[in-house]
């Protein structure tokens, strides 16, 4: 448990060092520039993304994998993401 808090500790603090000139900041003006469909396909993407990470912590965690009717093993394939580690 220590370990976990220390991690996010300086997770945190590495985080507030960075200048806010590297940060990304997006605008009201260029949120009404993006298309709908995009903004659509990036919410798909980031559920993904985010799912995955989620059967990725469990598998971890309990040390067993999520089946889906019982024979084939949840995920995706990661070489076909577009921008993995953004």
């Amino acid at each position: 448990m220590q370990k976990k808090k220390n991690d996010v500790k300086a997770r945190t603090t590495l985080l507030l060092s960075i200048p806010d000139e590297h940060h990304s900041q997006i605008k009201f003006e260029d949120i009404n520039q993006i298309d709908e469909d995009d903004m659509e396909e990036m919410d798909i993407k980031w559920k993904m993304a985010l799912l995955s990470m989620r059967a990725d912590k469990f598998c971890k965690r309990t040390g067993k994998k999520i089946s889906i009717q019982g024979s084939d093993v949840a995920g995706f394939d990661k070489s076909k993401v577009e921008c993995f580690n953004c």
